[in-house]
């Protein structure tokens, strides 16, 4: 892995961890204020955020070299979703096909693509929903209307919906190098 790779998979790592801070912070607070009415308390939330950004990280850095290395035992059927990753990876982010693309192989690796991409629009979408509404019904309820904590589910709807339209552009691609492919099934000899 070369130094600007690894830099880019640290970033990525920060950004993830500093989203999931805002939202288990803001769901935490919203939910604080909804059942005890107690008003929004920005120190708390920026625990929260700090701590998913410098715990986050390192230990979803862990977690994957764990899977990659095989550290655990694993039952076969564990390593497929990886191995697929790994093995689509280039073809994602090319946007093309290998040459020596095996029809029947890319047919199987690319559906369960598509389904993995469709279904994680939808999960980000509707939890983004979900944490943004319940974040502005306690900025309505619990906070006198303050304007902090509306901006704060603003900020997680549009998470919400980049994380929709970067999981659907990746959908497209998906479906497009599906589309690539010879139609037709394998003939068996």
């Amino acid at each position: 892995m070369t130094e600007e790779r690894r830099g880019q998979c640290w970033g990525l790592l920060l950004v993830l961890g500093v989203t999931a801070g805002i939202f288990v912070g803001g769901f935490q607070q919203a939910v604080l204020g909804l059942v005890s009415g107690e008003p929004w308390n920005w120190a708390e939330m920026a625990v929260y955020v700090v701590g998913w950004a410098v715990l986050g990280p390192p230990a979803m850095w862990l977690v994957w070299k764990a899977a990659d290395r095989s550290v655990r035992q694993q039952a076969p059927a564990t390593l497929v979703g990886p191995a697929r990753r790994r093995f689509v990876a280039p073809a994602m982010r090319s946007g093309s096909l290998p040459a020596d693309a095996e029809p029947e192989l890319w047919r199987r690796v690319l559906t369960a693509e598509v389904r993995q991409w469709n279904g994680l629009r939808w999960l980000a979408a509707v939890y983004a929903a979900v944490v943004a509404v319940l974040i502005g019904v306690a900025a309505v309820i619990a906070n006198d209307n303050a304007w902090g904590v509306w901006v704060l589910a603003l900020i997680v709807a549009a998470v919400g919906l980049v994380a929709f339209r970067w999981s659907e552009r990746r959908l497209r691609i998906a479906r497009r190098l599906q589309a690539e492919l010879p139609a037709g099934g394998s003939a068996r000899r």
